[in-house]
């Protein structure tokens, strides 16, 4: 198995695009930086006001000792709503705030781990806000109170060009509007928190809105070169994120406002204690520039990866002391509070809540506001394309180097992609001694071994022509992702090429090109035939689509006509994912640009084959 030798290189390139973002020496160099960094992001994350109103609505409150529990819900943007919980001390306030976001509980606001900062910060005087993350509590997919949002589901958000984290950042600014638009709120004086994924979702909010003048982010600070290849969430991932910055930068846009950063000292790798200490050690330089030293902290703890009392304890210390002017920023003791049943929470009884919460159809209402194209040139659709998958152009392909043979007429060979990696293949060439004719190249995302290649390579063998199949990075021999997300395969592989700008489809499709062309080399004027099914037979197309020359046919098997299909029935693999592919055009697009068709060509590939 040679899976390390495509996990190093993604780390090695990983590596090499954090060092290449270096530490300001001046005030004015940073904030030249943070400016340009922050105006990125706003654009990239689809950050702009929102005209519709809040629409609050609420749904019960909850009497507790000194204070109450509001549930209510909240407009985020057409179509999509919001439920949350509301902690509201007794008195006429106005009181500090404090957004409460939750990380990877499925249970969401409901979660008694969730619940404990609105408990313990509402009997210290603090009104606190806790939301429903997208595809979480109410928000799932389904009619329980539970769910994942991660893995394709909230992968198949990249297709439309938008992301799970960007649609957090809106909600999450959404939650701060509605903060404001209460009497009782002090809205010079809002601070937020979460741990793991909440904690990530406190970072990109505070960075982006100075309404968060504290921020407690907790276990989730590591750096974005250590989620390279690392098992992180979808809702953790920035398409391109390494070129355009490393996670130090987007905390630093927190200074000179408070910042507390609490990492378990026993944490995975992605949080781990190497990426942590390099990105603090950063941003205590920036806060340095700010002469602003005792705003920033950062302390690990020996707790398990959450949100325990030690936690608790530091964060409630420095909101006291930052957002209600308290003596010191000290950990402070908990109160005594208690977990509330999730029945009695809940904004809607199980199964009643309306679709406008429903995870799936509000990311279909997402996809729905980009799936509209405007008419363009073949040559500058095609360089679009090519950008989208972060195309490395192929160039001379490196030679074959022939193997063992195998048993059966099979022959084993090796040849190197366009990105340095050993592409293992094996070959069957005919008996004849006349000039081969057709080259049959049989390709599956399962790899060579698969059930598909043993298929069709039994349906071909009969033919007087070369057989062909080859492991992609990432699978087979080049196989290191050992389990599936959530029945999702090549996660985190998928992950590792999004964050450093290309896909992993985009990956595959250049190896498409190479063989083909050392084929057409190897075989001159032969007729390559590409058979290939589901992710493969997409990477054909985009092989053919930015590289002509020397595809002949492809028949596709599995590949659905639009993939809309897939993010509407949540059936695809995250290797199948391109950011902005539904924005740019989509698969009718595609398959008219591998064939080649004249601009304006309706003509529609029959049985799912395309012919040159």
């Amino acid at each position: 198995m040679k899976g390390h030798i495509h996990l190093d290189r993604l780390q090695a390139e990983a590596n090499l695009a954090s060092n290449s973002h270096c530490t300001p020496t001046s005030l004015a160099q940073w904030q030249t930086t943070a400016a340009d960094l922050r105006a990125k992001l706003q654009h990239k994350l689809r950050i702009q006001p929102i005209p519709d109103a809040l629409q609050i609505e609420f749904h019960q409150t909850i009497p507790c000792d000194g204070y109450e529990i509001r549930t209510l819900s909240f407009c985020a943007s057409k179509d999509i709503r919001v439920t949350a919980h509301l902690f509201v001390p007794q008195g006429k306030g106005p009181f500090p705030a404090v957004l409460n976001l939750h990380g990877h509980w499925l249970e969401g606001k409901t979660a008694a781990r969730v619940q404990a900062r609105g408990h313990i910060l509402a009997k210290n005087g603090f009104v606190v806000l806790t939301v429903d993350s997208p595809g979480a509590g109410e928000r799932c997919a389904g009619n329980r109170a539970e769910g994942y949002h991660g893995a394709f589901p909230g992968a198949s958000l990249f297709l439309t060009g938008d992301s799970l984290l960007a649609w957090q950042v809106r909600d999450n600014q959404r939650a701060l509007d509605v903060l404001e638009s209460f009497s009782f709120v002090d809205s010079s004086k809002i601070g937020a928190t979460g741990a793991s994924g909440g904690g990530n979702q406190t970072m990109w909010l505070a960075a982006l809105d100075d309404r968060i003048k504290a921020a407690v982010p907790v276990t989730s600070v590591g750096s974005f070169a250590a989620y390279v290849t690392r098992r992180n969430c979808i809702c953790e991932t920035l398409p391109n994120g390494l070129a355009l910055s490393e996670e130090w930068a987007v905390l630093g846009l927190i200074a000179p406002r408070p910042l507390l950063i609490l990492n378990s000292l026993t944490d995975q790798s992605g949080f781990g204690v190497t990426s942590y200490c390099f990105t603090c050690a950063r941003i205590q330089k920036i806060y340095d520039l700010w002469s602003a030293t005792d705003s920033f902290r950062h302390k690990l703890l020996d707790e398990p990866h959450g949100y325990g009392d030690p936690m608790l304890q530091a964060m409630l210390g420095w909101m006291n002391f930052w957002l209600r002017g308290a003596a010191s920023n000290q950990p402070q003791a908990l109160p005594e509070w208690t977990a509330l049943p999730q029945e009695i929470l809940l904004c809607y009884p199980h199964g009643q809540c309306p679709s406008s919460y429903n995870f799936n159809a509000n990311r279909i209402t997402l996809a729905d506001r980009v799936l509209t194209h405007e008419p363009r040139s073949p040559h500058e659709t095609v360089r679009e394309l090519a950008f989208l998958v972060g195309w490395k152009e192929p160039g001379n392909p490196a030679p074959w180097i022939r193997k063992n043979p195998l048993k059966n007429g099979l022959i084993q060979a090796e040849t190197l992609s366009p990105r340095a990696i050993p592409i293992p293949l094996v070959l069957q060439e005919p008996s004849s001694k006349e000039p081969v004719k057709k080259v049959c190249l049989i390709l599956s995302n399962e790899g060579k071994a698969s059930a598909f290649v043993s298929r069709e390579w039994q349906h071909h063998a009969h033919e007087n022509s070369v057989l062909l199949s080859f492991d992609f990075p990432g699978v087979g021999e080049l196989k290191w992702e050992e389990d599936s997300v959530e029945n999702t395969t090549l996660h985190d592989t998928a992950r590792a090429c999004l964050w450093l700008g290309y896909s992993l489809l985009g990956e595959w499709a250049e190896v498409i090109a190479s063989i083909c062309t050392q084929l057409s080399q190897l075989y001159p004027g032969a007729k390559i035939e590409v058979i290939a099914e589901r992710e493969a037979a997409l990477a054909a197309l985009l092989s053919s689509a930015i590289r002509p020359a020397p595809f002949r046919h492809i028949t596709e098997h599995g590949l659905p006509e639009s993939l809309t299909s897939w993010l509407r029935q949540n059936a695809g693999s995250i290797a199948a994912i391109i950011p902005g592919f539904l924005e740019w055009g989509d698969l009718t697009l595609l398959r008219k640009l591998a064939t080649h068709l004249p601009a304006g060509e309706n003509k529609t590939p029959h049985r799912q084959e395309i012919q040159q």
